[in-house]
């Protein structure tokens, strides 16, 4: 009669993964890529940031992937919030946004490791995530020029390294601590008020701010 092999009690742990993309197709992509490898198990999928950070407390993953762009609460406020709840869990944000302010971002939050979509194999990703959960961290290749050069720019700027916004988002955010309309903001640095509102957009983003008072406030602190 023939048994059932026992495990071997050299096998690897198995790592529990927390997937978090509004994107279903994405979401599957991954799950299947992970859960056809040995030793990895997907334990729960969210489909935003703020259903991501209450399936992390709920079922303790040992790595969540984040995407940055979520609604609800995106993959930052998400990864800070994980990061400070459920410490044992490594966060690795998996993302298409290229942005160097975003992958600053990120590993501020927490984020261990920032992976591009379009950059890296189902394999690659399998290594990723068991790289996380042992320790170690990772960046795409791909995003690293265009990190280097944000980080000589605000080294370059003064009172950059208080700010993720580029040269010309700290200008609107200046002209709108001022008290400038958008329309006004416009005329004084010659743009078109559709490119000032996607300034603001950004600043708001970067700086977690939800509202033009909020941004008054941030733009008074940058002024000190």
């Amino acid at each position: 009669m023939s048994q059932e092999p026992r495990p071997s009690i050299f096998a690897p742990p198995e790592i529990d993964v927390l997937i978090a993309d509004d994107n279903f197709i994405v979401r599957a992509g991954m799950s299947a890529a992970l859960q056809a490898a040995d030793s990895i198990r997907v334990c729960g999928e969210a489909k935003d940031g703020r259903e991501a950070v209450a399936l992390a407390q709920e079922l303790l993953p040992d790595v969540a992937l984040l995407d940055v762009r979520m609604p609800a609460m995106d993959g930052i406020e998400a990864c800070r919030r994980i990061s400070a709840r459920v410490p044992n869990c490594r966060v690795l944000v998996v993302t298409w946004s290229d942005e160097p302010h975003d992958l600053i971002q990120a590993v501020l939050a927490g984020a261990k490791g920032y992976l591009l979509h379009g950059h890296f194999t189902p394999d690659e990703l399998v290594e990723a995530v068991r790289t996380v959960h042992q320790g170690g961290g990772l960046i795409t290749p791909a995003v690293v020029p265009a990190l280097l050069r944000a980080v000589q720019e605000q080294l370059n700027f003064p009172g950059a390294p208080q700010s993720p916004l580029t040269e010309r988002e700290v200008v609107v955010l200046r002209l709108i601590g001022d008290g400038y309309s958008n329309r006004e903001i416009a005329a004084r640095l010659g743009l078109q008020e559709k490119t000032v509102k996607n300034h603001i957009n950004n600043i708001y983003s970067k700086l977690h701010v939800q509202s033009r008072l909020e941004a008054r406030m941030q733009a008074a602190r940058l002024a000190r």
